[in-house]
């Protein structure tokens, strides 16, 4: 319990943070904007504080939070709000918070007999206001499409920012998005929002993203239509597809906004795959190892080059395979869902990355459960397989050659066959993310030798045997898993 002293300072400090909250009028400057975040989060934190300790004066202040929250909602979506509509989202994930937050603005919208009033008969309140601060958050932030389409294709120019939520609250809203039936490309910007904040996770929790990626990944794989699905096997996060509701709560005028905001993406996407197809075969390959090297330090040092011209070599046999009768007859156009799958696409890459990472720094404690978990997710792409593709197609091996059922082989094996597809389709926002996939995996091999700590010197392990003349492509390392 705090002394008197603390509780008076406590008092003080949040007359005066929730005055300043109230001086935040319809139209602020952008520069006023920058001071939210930090001012949002101590008025949360003197909140919690003062609950117990005064609760007439916690009610004062979650009313003027609410007041604000109402003014946000009321006003158009604008950029410069996007880091005060994530720390809202960071501290009004439970239920009670929002619903004390908000109790006496939401009384006074029945009196008045809004609108709201109306929509609280069909959906719980405090589910509403979520999904409506969800939307200015996601109609803000994509007003840049190239924004939007760097982050599908793992293509950013420039650095962004760092969002002001944690991984938790980050794959919280992933959930909400979906369960609440916002629009699929609406979802799809909160997975990449959630791929951007894998860096404040730790393991455990990385680890649960990286399998519901996967179930996302392979729930929505189908809208390719280059997979077959070889057996019945439900994945673990399968059950959200029957939880999904039928009807949205967001109000039909934020829906118009939504709507207009995601034909502007969705032409977008399919004119940056439209130029896409006049992109020449030695250009696309150019690009592909262009992309390899700029995320070569994906590899550990002492054994780049090597990995590096291994996966070149993975490409050029997908470009060549591209080319073969069997997938001419793909016309697949970007749709919604294949925009969807590149940024799930893109979150299981930016888990995955991060796994190895916190496993390279954390050696001993439950090393091998974490690195079975791994492989058991992993194991859920052995429930598709490629239409019209074999190993000897991408690797110059038989089929007898290597046990495919090992994790880290329908990893390889899975993407490689991915990557041709869409390199045929000119995807260009997912053949980057299958080439990561890949460097990934083959990644993890170089970690899982060091681990069993082979007596052979580790470089020796990766080389690999290339006839350059037949394209034939047989890395000796395979053997060893």
């Amino acid at each position: 319990m705090p002394d008197a002293d603390e509780l008076e300072g406590a008092r003080r400090l949040a007359l005066l943070a929730f005055a300043e909250l109230s001086r935040y009028g319809p139209s602020p400057s952008s520069a006023a904007t920058a001071d939210l975040p930090p001012l949002l989060s101590c008025c949360f934190q003197l909140l919690r504080r003062l609950d117990h300790a005064d609760p007439d004066l916690a009610t004062r202040c979650a009313g003027r939070l609410g007041a604000f929250i109402h003014s946000v909602l009321s006003r158009d979506p604008d950029p410069s709000f996007v880091p005060a509509l994530e720390v809202l989202f960071e501290n009004l994930l439970d239920a009670n918070q929002l619903r004390r937050s908000y109790t006496i603005i939401d009384d006074d919208a029945i009196q008045k007999g809004s609108m709201i009033s109306t929509m609280a008969k069909s959906c719980q309140y405090e589910h509403r206001v979520r999904l409506d601060l969800m939307s200015h958050h996601f109609i803000s932030l994509v007003q840049d499409e190239g924004q939007f389409l760097g982050a599908l294709d793992w293509s950013e120019k420039a650095a962004q920012r760092i969002p002001e939520l944690g991984l938790d609250a980050a794959i919280s809203l992933v959930r909400r998005s979906y369960l609440f039936s916002m629009p699929v490309i609406a979802q799809a910007h909160f997975v990449l929002l959630a791929s951007r904040c894998v860096a404040n996770g730790d393991l455990d929790l990385l680890l649960q993203v990286f399998q519901h990626a996967m179930s996302a990944y392979l729930i929505n794989l189908p809208a390719l239509g280059v997979f077959d699905r070889n057996n019945s096997v439900k994945t673990p996060f399968s059950c959200y597809t029957n939880m999904r509701r039928a009807n949205s709560c967001i109000p039909y005028t934020t829906n118009q906004k939504l709507d207009c905001q995601i034909n502007r993406l969705l032409l977008c996407c399919k004119a940056h795959s439209d130029d896409g197809l006049h992109i020449k075969e030695m250009d696309v390959f150019d690009i592909c190892t262009s992309f390899i090297e700029e995320n070569q330090h994906i590899f550990p040092e002492q054994l780049r080059q090597e990995a590096v011209i291994l996966v070149k070599r993975i490409v050029s046999n997908s470009l060549h395979c591209a080319k073969q009768k069997e997938t001419h007859g793909l016309n697949a156009s970007v749709s919604e869902e294949i925009i969807y799958l590149a940024a799930v696409l893109r979150l299981m890459g930016s888990s995955f990355l991060e796994i190895l990472n916190c496993l390279k720094k954390k050696r001993a404690e439950h090393y091998s459960q974490h690195v079975l978990c791994i492989s058991e997710t992993i194991r859920l792409l052995g429930q598709y397989e490629a239409n019209g593709l074999n190993s000897h197609d991408l690797f110059g091996m038989s089929e007898n050659a290597v046990d495919w059922e090992r994790p880290l082989m329908l990893m390889l094996f899975h993407f490689a066959s991915l990557l041709v597809f869409c390199l045929r389709m000119r995807f260009a926002f997912l053949w980057k993310g299958c080439i990561i996939m890949i460097m990934m995996a083959m990644n993890l091999v170089i970690d899982e030798e060091r681990k069993t700590e082979m007596a052979m010197d580790i470089r020796e392990t990766i080389q690999f045997s290339v006839n350059w003349k037949t394209g034939n492509l047989i890395p000796c390392f395979l053997y060893y898993l």
